[in-house]
């Protein structure tokens, strides 16, 4: 009987009040002129661990926790986006893919993005450079002629 009844206070203690409760993160990822950015992934990187969501073609997104879409644990967090690039067509497959955004947002240390996870539902809204076309076109030349077979020396 004592045993039932502590079982029960545990079970009662984790139902109520013993699980972290996450926060629901959503937002958009804008260019500066207000036009959304339709690919990539946001990453949402602190002690927590990380949260991640696809964007999609209206450049809205949803974090989910690890590899569920669970929320995010309260906390701070560098945030950066990820894969917001293209392939060239008729490039190699080897060929890079060119960037759509300004390198400093691919990185958590040099994005700048910083987000404080308080609250149940929050909307972080993140506003992004294209890339400049100088160095678009140096991108898109640079995949053109990357070679279509990596060749590698023979093993002795």
């Amino acid at each position: 009987m004592f045993y039932t009844r502590l079982m029960l206070i545990a079970l009662l203690v984790m139902l109520t009040g013993g699980c972290q409760r996450n926060s629901t993160v959503t937002g958009k990822v804008l260019f500066e002129d207000g036009s959304p950015l339709t690919k990539g992934m946001v990453i949402f990187t602190g002690d927590a661990g990380v949260a991640r969501g696809p964007i999609d073609a209206d450049g809205s997104y949803r974090l989910g926790f690890e590899k569920n879409a669970n929320g995010v644990p309260k906390g701070n967090y560098k945030v950066y986006i990820f894969d917001a690039a293209y392939k060239i067509e008729g490039a190699s497959k080897m060929a890079p893919m060119v960037p759509l955004i300004e390198e400093k947002f691919m990185k958590p240390e040099t994005s700048g993005l910083i987000c404080n996870v308080d609250k149940g539902s929050m909307v972080y809204d993140i506003t992004v450079t294209k890339l400049p076309p100088e160095i678009e076109k140096a991108r898109i030349n640079a995949a053109k002629s990357a070679p279509a077979v990596v060749t590698r020396p023979p093993i002795r």
